[in-house]
């Protein structure tokens, strides 16, 4: 029923539990607590590993031992990058600045997990939003955003988010009473089907008082996919190399910056979606103006210049568009 695919380009832990009120059991805890473990934390927690590009089935017994909670749950997904050398990377730009004097990064499990139940209940309203009537792939996708903390791992302070965007797939949402209605007619002979055409003609109307039937109906059975990507991804596609760097479009300050080689594609992940975003690029011999900058993500934050009234920030593609021009002004 549920399938987590890993899109990102780390392996992944996963950490599987049927309350949502788990505190699944991080390095960073076991560090500041010694020995303290089996009073903190449920000896009941599933974890899994997931390369990149793998896929796993969510384990049925989550399922069915959520079902037997108090409530309507189905399970919960944590999750976190695995820290091993390979992933080091990642975590560049923090151990590159001075200020947070950082030597070895520890990423905790999400703060907060993925509820299947959510998930599933989604899938109702947007059902229900329809009307009853069946709904294609393409319309039923939405998404979540989690940030598992990072911290340091000789002391457990805590520095900074590292975010996921899992974006979740479904397989058409269809009308349930009437895949059934239709399915079954076609399996009767002519002149069953004739006959019940005919008590359908004679079925007295319905009174006003009852229910929409649109509105009541349900769905059929849905497969469900959570992909895992990073938030944002810049590729370097210039003949040179090139120093990046997002900044937040209000505070003016910088989020995360780094070299990348021509041709070279960087995750990143240490910077959420939740706030507005501005890309600067640095070639060396020209650069982006002092003050300026290409706005690659509005965010969600309040006071954010729209579209219609940017404060003089630009569109990544206006932002194009007007270089291009002034190329060709100069050649």
């Amino acid at each position: 029923v549920f399938e987590i695919r890993n899109h990102t380009t780390h392996e992944l832990e996963l950490a599987f539990h049927p309350d949502p009120m788990h505190k699944p059991r991080n390095p960073v805890d076991l560090l500041l607590s010694p020995g303290k473990e089996g009073k903190n934390y449920s000896s009941h927690q599933h974890t899994e590993r997931l390369f990149p590009g793998a896929a796993l089935q969510v384990p049925s017994l989550l399922l069915e031992s959520a079902l037997q909670l108090e409530g309507s749950h189905l399970g919960s997904v944590w999750m976190r990058p695995v820290n091993n050398d390979e992933n080091v990377s990642l975590f560049d730009f923090l151990i590159d600045d001075k200020e947070l004097d950082l030597e070895e990064p520890v990423v905790c499990f999400s703060s907060r997990p993925v509820q299947l139940a959510k998930v599933v209940h989604e899938s109702e309203k947007l059902f229900k939003a329809a009307n009853g009537g069946d709904l294609p792939p393409e319309k039923v996708r939405s998404g979540i955003r989690l940030s598992c903390p990072i911290a340091d791992g000789s002391d457990g302070v805590l520095i900074a988010p590292f975010c996921y965007a899992i974006e979740i797939r479904r397989s058409p949402l269809v009308n349930d009473l009437r895949s059934f209605s239709d399915s079954t007619v076609r399996g009767f002979s002519d002149a069953a089907e004739g006959r019940v055409k005919a008590e359908s003609q004679m079925a007295k109307p319905q009174p006003k008082s009852q229910k929409n039937p649109k509105t009541d109906a349900t769905h059929g059975p849905v497969a469900y996919t959570l992909m895992l990507h990073p938030p944002i991804i810049i590729e370097n596609l210039l003949p040179t190399q090139g120093r990046f760097e997002l900044m937040h479009a209000t505070r003016k300050s910088v989020l995360w910056f780094a070299d990348i080689q021509p041709g070279e594609k960087i995750s990143v992940h240490t910077v959420g979606l939740d706030v507005p975003l501005l890309l600067l690029v640095n070639l060396g011999f020209c650069r982006t103006p002092i003050g300026e900058g290409a706005l690659i993500h509005h965010g969600s934050e309040k006071g954010v210049p729209t579209t219609s009234n940017q404060g003089g920030l630009k569109s990544l593609g206006k932002a194009v568009t007007k270089g291009t021009k002034q190329i060709g002004k100069t050649l």
